[in-house]
């Protein structure tokens, strides 16, 4: 479940989500702290949110009106356990909650990486 500038929150199949990106530098996690139901849970509100619209700048984590791929992982995280990825329960954000504020979460570990984040591999 993927949220995608202008086409909203949609379904992918992960093999087909890769080779859409196959030029692109991609970094991958999975929750290392979460039980298999848990993880469960947090997909199913992920994908009740499907065919809402990207909100780049909805900044208001817990708002479901609409939704980019960050803020879509910790809204469905926050609304099933309980818990905010990133320790600040607060969802009112002056600025938009990263892809790198997600990889820092203590509830993530890494299970590949290209290299630094933010920098291309084309230019290391």
């Amino acid at each position: 479940v993927e949220a995608i500038w202008g086409i909203g929150v949609q379904k992918i199949q992960y093999t087909d989500w890769l080779t859409e990106r196959s030029d692109a530098d991609i970094w991958q996690y999975r929750f290392s702290s979460f039980s298999s139901s848990c993880t469960e849970e947090i997909v199913n509100c992920a994908k009740a949110q499907l065919d809402k619209p990207y909100g780049f700048f909805n900044l208001n984590l817990n708002d479901s009106k609409s939704f980019y791929c960050s803020k879509l992982i910790w809204y469905s995280v926050f609304n099933t356990l309980g818990l905010a990825v990133d320790n600040n329960p607060n969802p009112e954000r002056f600025i938009w909650y990263s892809p790198r504020q997600l990889m820092g979460s203590q509830y993530l570990e890494p299970i590949y990486s290209p290299g630094p984040y933010g920098v291309s591999s084309a230019n290391v």
